[in-house]
């Protein structure tokens, strides 16, 4: 019994680890979008002036 509650108490923080994991790969993907867009719109901003 007790192993298997260690088990299952480990997949659980392996599940939330994943989650934080997604979510802050999610977060800096959309900063590095973000900066993507303005360096974009500030280069054709200077091309079109």
């Amino acid at each position: 019994m007790r192993a298997t509650s260690k088990d299952a108490g480990g997949i659980d923080v392996n599940i939330i680890h994943n989650e934080l994991r997604n979510v802050i790969v999610v977060l800096l993907a959309e900063q590095f979008v973000r900066k993507l867009l303005m360096l974009i719109s500030t280069i054709m901003a200077f091309s079109l002036s």
